[in-house]
């Protein structure tokens, strides 16, 4: 898991010292949930990853000291090719997709062929916030029952 261009096709991995991310020991319904290295308190995307088509969870540490997943990372061909942004209400339950409610979960896209080869998204581009697509609705309610045990 790293930044754009730390995928070696030689090696066919992401090195270790160009990993920006770490497993926590958790999974769940079989995937990994990531913490950032450098700020566990932030969630950031790895735009690479080790496998070839994963799903990644990503979680942060909240005030408590708990983990809590609030992304999901799409993979194809070792690439990020969408987000899943969850947003939760006060007793913890996700907030579904809105259009006029911009504190609702949403998708988006990371587009491909970028001139450049980085992969990524314009952050705060309103044409880019998209329904999540109901094939997550299982995984997503097991995020939320995650999240309320409280795993640390």
């Amino acid at each position: 898991m790293g930044g754009n261009y730390s995928y070696n096709k030689a090696l066919d991995r992401v090195r270790g010292k160009s990993r920006t991310h770490q497993e926590f020991h958790h999974r769940i319904d079989g995937h990994k949930i990531l913490l950032q290295n450098k700020n566990k308190k932030q969630v950031k995307l790895p735009v690479n990853s080790n496998s070839e088509s994963p799903t990644y969870l990503l979680g942060r540490v909240n005030k408590k000291g708990e983990v809590e997943v609030v992304s999901i990372g799409i993979y194809e061909k070792h690439k990020c090719i969408g987000q899943i942004d969850l947003k939760f209400d006060k007793s913890g339950n996700v907030i579904p997709y809105s259009k006029v409610d911009k504190n609702s979960s949403h998708f988006h896209t990371f587009p491909g062929g970028m001139s450049s080869g980085d992969v990524g998204r314009k952050s705060h581009d309103k044409s880019n916030i998209h329904p999540i697509d109901r094939k997550y609705d299982s995984l997503i309610q097991k995020i939320v029952e995650f999240n309320k045990k409280g795993y640390k």
